[in-house]
């Protein structure tokens, strides 16, 4: 991989820009990382290791743990997601389609290891990981700055 242009927020860095697609990625700023593309001493390995921890947790676990509360829950969340998201959606396909996609949701989820857990640990679970991110930014850190 070529270095490209690394781009920065103040110290916060976004990624390096793909010479093909033009696009920024988290992935992408990973790799120049590792590569060696980053300021000397920058970022340090405890910062390397919040960011990729808490990227994780967020892609990952946040990712799944919001997707139940959106489709398995309750039947309640599944007509507020399904008012906003179909509401273009004719009566008829949407009949047919939310049933599909809450199954395929509810597979997934269990698939994952969310699903295998009762509503409130899975609640218990939320609120663990987004009192984490809460305690890891509550002191003014920014995600790669310490």
């Amino acid at each position: 991989m070529q270095a490209g242009n690394v781009l920065t927020l103040g110290k916060l860095m976004l990624g390096p820009r793909d010479k093909h697609t033009g696009l920024t990625n988290a992935t992408l700023a990973d790799n120049a990382i590792e590569e060696g593309f980053a300021p000397d001493g920058y970022p340090t390995s405890r910062e390397w290791s919040a960011a990729i921890t808490m990227r994780r947790m967020c892609e990952e676990g946040l990712y799944f743990l919001t997707s139940y509360e959106r489709w398995v829950c309750d039947d309640e969340n599944v007509k507020v997601v399904c008012a906003e998201v179909f509401s273009d959606v004719p009566a008829a396909i949407k009949w047919l389609l939310v049933p599909y996609i809450r199954g395929s949701v509810i597979a997934a989820e269990h698939a994952q290891g969310s699903g295998r857990h009762a509503t409130k640990e899975v609640a218990a679970l939320s609120i663990e990981m987004l009192d984490a991110i809460e305690a890891h930014f509550s002191d003014g850190r920014m995600f790669l700055t310490g």
